[in-house]
């Protein structure tokens, strides 16, 4: 997975910095596309999607943005999907775990009845 660089945290600071500021809506437009677009390379998928949210209730309309969209959800949905399976998995392997050690216990406690 790919670290963000602190020159992309500064970059998304001064944009939401200057989105809290302005109050000119084609500036505020500007600084959310360069927002999300930054959030989209950095595969922050879901603080791009609110962007691109946010430049819809702007009534902003971009082909450019409406692919990103897409892929953004696509990577976020995978991503919600693929966390509960590893979630599940690791409910699965610690159980596995607690099992074993439960037969460890068992097995060693029959061993120590038997020397004794």
């Amino acid at each position: 997975m790919k670290t963000i660089e602190s020159g992309t945290n500064d970059q998304i600071g001064l944009l939401s910095d200057l989105i809290d500021r302005t109050t000119d809506l084609n500036e505020l437009i500007k600084y959310h596309k360069n927002r999300c677009l930054i959030h989209y390379e950095e595969n922050r998928y879901k603080d791009a999607l609110h962007d691109i949210d946010v430049l819809h209730r702007y009534e902003h309309k971009d082909e450019s943005l409406i692919m990103i969209k897409g892929v953004c959800n696509i990577h976020f949905h995978v991503g919600e999907v693929r966390n509960s399976l590893l979630k599940a998995l690791n409910v699965e392997i610690q159980q596995k775990e607690e099992i074993l050690n439960l037969i460890l216990k068992a097995a060693q406690f029959e061993s120590r009845l038997l020397s004794v």
